[in-house]
């Protein structure tokens, strides 16, 4: 109910209005009426800015309430507010509505917002009180379809609330929106609530995907979901599709799918028969990251390219795999692969790899790997075994590198070692 004007107020109107009937007054009559105006216009705009004090602290009030969960009391401020604030009252309309909502009065919300969209048809709220109608029918069990939304945030509501209903019937309308023209972020959303379904038609959409060329990053993400939750039907479905493509990124996103879903078998099988080096390297990088080191070895063993063998090597050194690594450092034949697995010793870092790196060294009977061996214990920062070695090596060529490697390392055994030699 608005404020009733007071009575001196109501006095001075119809005196105003008795004096404007007459004839033009003197100027002395003029001011006075002048006068007695300003007072009316002066008090109406104190009463307003009365109201609209009230209006704010209602408002204000009705926020902190809603802040404490406390909805009966937020919903009386909210009204009060609503009834005082005239042209933005909107606001405190859509505070009601959630109010109501928060006390399980889903008609009463729904009618409220209804109402607020009726009278401020341009009001800011307008997309929250559409999204928290949406939230309402849906927990009333009213199917709301994404497509009919009117942007991509109502349609990601309407897609988050589809599963919660009837799966089998929210299917078809998540793969209609896949398939369909909403923005990239709603296809993306839907085809995850896709990949959490775990149902054989799920799987079929999520394949459906991956095999189109469509859209490049989508496929890209059902290959991913179907790795990372599509279980055992879900990866059995990605090694079809590897076998059936001639795409280098669908297979190398497939590969990296079966390593984030720790599917060793599959990347050891690729990692054996695959011919295209590039992809054969991809799938060991990735058996290695999916903390494959006996499958490593094992796939060592077969005898793959010497490509392929260094790329083994250089996984089992980032995994540490110090049980298979220093054995292909002692009896690797190939000079090169030997000198690889001697390296990755150098960056492991560990006692056990330094002792390893010192039994091997031959000195001058095996040069190539003498030398192997010096640069990995410079790498590994082992000062005093280089300085056990040099003391020792009577190969000038090899003695050389390793005073090279010890003048360049800030340790006090090396620089002792180093004052010996000047001195002598």
């Amino acid at each position: 109910m608005k404020p009733s004007l007071p009575f001196s107020l109501l006095t001075a109107l119809a005196l105003s209005a008795a004096l404007a009937a007459q004839a033009p007054p003197p100027a002395d009559q003029a001011k006075a009426v002048a006068d007695q105006a300003k007072v009316v216009t002066d008090e109406a705009k104190a009463i307003a800015d009365q109201g609209k004090a009230i209006a704010d602290q209602k408002y204000q009030m009705g926020l902190n309430f809603i802040n404490d969960a406390q909805w009966n009391k937020a919903l009386d401020a909210m009204k009060v507010a609503q009834e005082r604030m005239g042209a933005q009252s909107d606001a405190a309309m859509y505070w009601q509505a959630y109010a109501e909502s928060k006390l399980g009065r889903a008609n009463e919300a729904l009618q409220a917002l209804d109402q607020m969209k009726r009278a401020y048809p341009d009001s800011g709220w307008q997309e929250d009180a559409e999204a928290l109608a949406m939230q309402l029918r849906q927990a009333a069990g009213q199917q709301v379809s994404p497509a009919s939304q009117p942007n991509d945030d109502l349609k990601l509501l309407a897609i988050n609330g589809l599963m919660q209903s009837d799966p089998a019937q929210a299917l078809p309308l998540l793969e209609k929106v896949v398939q369909g023209t909403a923005s990239p972020a709603v296809k993306k959303r839907a085809l995850f609530v896709l990949a959490q379904n775990h149902s054989p038609g799920a799987i079929n959409a999520l394949v459906q995907v991956a095999q189109s060329h469509a859209d490049p990053a989508l496929g890209e993400d059902a290959v991913r979901y179907l790795g990372m939750m599509g279980g055992d039907n879900g990866r059995a479905a990605l090694a079809k599709i590897y076998a059936a493509s001639s795409s280098l990124p669908t297979k190398e996103d497939i590969l990296r799918s079966y390593m984030i879903g720790g599917d060793r078998a599959r990347l050891l099988v690729a990692a054996k028969s695959e011919t295209n080096p590039q992809l054969q390297q991809e799938a060991i990088r990735n058996l290695a990251l999916s903390g494959g080191k006996a499958e490593l070895w094992q796939l060592y063993q077969t005898h793959p390219p010497k490509p392929a063998k260094r790329e083994i090597i250089r996984s089992l050194g980032l995994a540490g795999d110090l049980d298979h690594l220093i054995p292909l450092a002692q009896s690797e034949k190939d000079p090169e692969l030997r000198a690889d697995a001697i390296r990755g010793l150098g960056l492991n870092g560990s006692p056990k790899a330094q002792d390893a790196l010192v039994g091997m060294y031959t000195g001058a009977s095996d040069r190539s790997g003498s030398e192997a061996i010096i640069q990995a214990l410079f790498l590994h920062n082992s000062a005093a075994a280089l300085v056990g070695l040099a003391r020792k090596e009577t190969d000038p060529q090899l003695k050389r590198s390793l005073v090279s490697r010890l003048s360049m390392m800030h340790s006090k055994a090396a620089t002792q070692y180093l004052m010996e030699i000047l001195n002598q």
